[in-house]
């Protein structure tokens, strides 16, 4: 289990102006520290399912409600709540 983020996920978060290491939890952290959005990623059975949670909301993929929360593994419940805190924030700063 990687907790690296690839240079691709790293680049589309510089882009919102983080600057710090290269981890997941480091960059989960200043999601939440910047932005006021808490997430985590819990399992559930076999499968990993990821949770936002921000201004008294939960909330869902935004761009794609027809995608699931849920991941195979931890590393793919990672990268997909990274990319939906992305795309939330960029939503944002429309």
């Amino acid at each position: 289990m990687s907790d690296v983020v690839t240079p691709e996920e790293l680049s589309l978060v510089r882009q919102l102006g983080y600057d710090d290491n290269v981890t997941y939890c480091k960059v989960f952290n200043w999601f939440r520290e910047r932005w006021g959005y808490t997430s985590w990623i819990e399992k559930s059975g076999k499968e990993y399912n990821y949770k936002i949670y921000a201004r008294g909301v939960y909330h869902k993929p935004i761009h794609s409600p027809t995608e699931s929360p849920y991941c195979k593994n931890y590393e793919d419940a990672q990268v997909k709540l990274l990319k939906e805190l992305v795309l939330i924030i960029k939503e944002i700063e429309k």
